[in-house]
């Protein structure tokens, strides 16, 4: 119970500071199950959006970059060491389970112009 109340707190003071940090590229609702142990990162114009009553486990580790535009679905929850990349779009509708480990890319590391 009191892990439960710490984690809801911890989250609600770390959802205002992203809301300042990131203004209105980052939506979440007031409350949701973030572990400390989490990554969330915005980088350039990129943004973010979660669901109601997500959940992330320790480990997880979320990126948006340049221009990208991440949508997790209410319900979602991300087992530990999930990591997504997101330069371009990635859209993961309601009530999904991710396990252990999962990768999820919009991106390559092919750097020439044919790939």
């Amino acid at each position: 119970m009191i892990r439960t109340v710490f984690i809801l707190l911890y989250n609600l003071i770390r959802n205002i500071i992203y809301r300042i940090r990131y203004k209105s590229r980052y939506r979440a609702c007031a409350v949701e199950r973030i572990s400390p142990g989490a990554s969330v990162r915005l980088y350039g114009r990129s943004e973010c959006r979660f669901g109601r009553n997500i959940e992330l486990a320790p480990g997880v580790d979320i990126q948006t970059h340049g221009n990208g535009s991440l949508d997790i679905g209410e319900r979602t929850y991300m087992n530990r060491q999930c990591m997504i990349s997101c330069h371009n779009r990635v859209s993961i509708g309601a009530g999904c389970m991710f396990g252990p480990g999962v990768r999820i890319f919009d991106n390559n590391h092919k750097f020439s112009k044919d790939g």
